[in-house]
């Protein structure tokens, strides 16, 4: 499976999201175009989502406009994810913003799972993961030390997975910029819910945006323009 057509949308249900949603480890691989590695210009983001045996078992994309060449990764956006057959089950929405993300996630007929909200943090990095009825069920938190690192909790505070982001080498991290992500759940993690893992899986669409998205844009005549990423 590559870049699905679209097929139309679902609300959510296990029988169009189980493929997508079942795996305790799932491997998300940016997908650079052309234009950007040779050019250095910023594109809307793409991003295979593959299960443990490599499988691709679903498909994200980015619909935004112009302000990406402006606002970076503050821009607002949305994220649409369709499983193996294209239909488009899911959807990361997420506004602009000065300081700290907040994004919702949606099922394919706009009904609210969650949200994903950055949370305040001196040097650390947080995020709280919170259902349709406003119930905080996870946190995910990254010490300033565990850079590629983010660790999920559960309430009292134990790991129950994490989200890495995977190193590629520094030629190909130096010339495609692509962002490659693994999530793993253990434990009581791998009893989390559809709805939960769905969130889940927009939170790490959520932290590539804020800490590995490129900020800087080349115009084909290699002009520099500096965003800054918050």
């Amino acid at each position: 499976m590559e870049t699905p057509q679209q097929t139309g949308r679902k609300a959510f249900d296990p029988k169009f999201v189980k493929e997508l949603l079942s795996p305790n480890t799932w491997f998300i691989e940016q997908i650079k175009e052309w234009g950007e590695i040779v050019l250095g210009v910023e594109c809307e983001n793409k991003y295979k989502i593959k299960n443990e045996t490599g499988q691709q078992i679903g498909f994200v994309a980015e619909f935004s406009d112009h302000s990406r060449f402006y606002l970076g990764s503050h821009r607002p956006f949305v994220a649409a994810v369709f499983n193996t057959k294209g239909i488009r089950v899911l959807e990361f929405e997420r506004p602009s913003f000065l300081f700290w993300s907040s994004m919702k996630v949606l099922d394919g007929l706009f009904n609210s799972l969650g949200t994903v909200n950055r949370r305040f943090s001196l040097l650390d990095r947080k995020y709280k993961l919170s259902t349709e009825e406003n119930v905080n069920f996870n946190t995910v938190y990254s010490k300033f030390s565990q850079f590629w690192t983010f660790e999920l909790l559960d309430h009292q505070g134990e790991k129950i997975g994490q989200i890495t982001k995977n190193w590629s080498g520094a030629v190909q991290e130096f010339f495609t910029d692509a962002d490659n992500f693994t999530i793993k759940l253990e434990g009581r993690g791998t009893q989390l819910n559809l709805k939960e893992r769905s969130i889940l899986l927009g939170t790490a669409i959520s932290i590539d945006f804020d800490f590995f998205e490129n900020n800087v844009c080349y115009s084909a005549l290699g002009t520099l323009t500096g965003f800054i990423n918050g």
